[in-house]
């Protein structure tokens, strides 16, 4: 019984990790830009198809969840705000706050990516059972202003306990789900 309360509790802590963020993950930061648009700014020209993101306070909503393998119980961002820095070289950071490390996300055209949101492990006390999560972003701006895009959390087990999951709370892992939000700048 120690055990099934133990991955009950630990499933139920890596679901607000996901959400709010840790200390164990955080999101990558190599340091390195590159300005492949050969003006002396390093500003890309805005055109059809591209986005220069206004940089500043956006007001983030969730649409609801898309796709879901996880159970019922799923985290999911309440509506918030956010800030965003574009970097002016292709990239744009979400700062979100207190709660979570700063993220980092890459333009192609009018579509981004931020592939490491959110990532690390939670190791579950008293059993042999980790939870490995990455939660990543993948959307599009309709203006300079307006993105909508999903957020996708990735949830694998590794240890002996893992095992227990499905019989306990009708999760199999791997599990993902996927989250549709909209955002729009203030």
């Amino acid at each position: 019984m120690k055990a099934l309360a133990s991955i009950t509790r630990g499933l139920f802590c890596a679901a607000l990790v996901i959400g709010c963020g840790d200390d164990t993950g955080s999101s990558s930061d190599s340091g390195e830009t590159s300005n492949e648009t050969g003006n002396e700014t390093g500003n890309e020209t805005a055109g059809p198809g591209s986005a220069d993101p206004k940089s500043g306070v956006w007001d983030y909503e969730d649409k609801g969840i898309a796709e879901n393998s996880c159970g019922n119980d799923v985290y999911r961002d309440p509506d918030t705000i956010f800030g965003l820095m574009n970097n002016n070289d292709g990239t744009f950071t979400v700062d979100q706050g207190m709660s979570a490390e700063d993220f980092d996300c890459t333009l192609n055209g009018a579509a981004f990516t931020c592939p490491e949101r959110l990532y690390g492990n939670y190791p579950i006390e008293g059993i042999d059972a980790t939870l490995i999560y990455n939660v990543s972003i993948e959307g599009s701006f309709s203006s300079d202003t307006a993105m909508s895009g999903q957020q996708r959390a990735d949830v694998s087990c590794e240890g002996n306990a893992c095992g227990l999951a499905p019989q306990v709370l009708g999760v199999t892992f791997p599990c993902s789900y996927t989250v549709d939000f909209e955002a729009t700048a203030q």
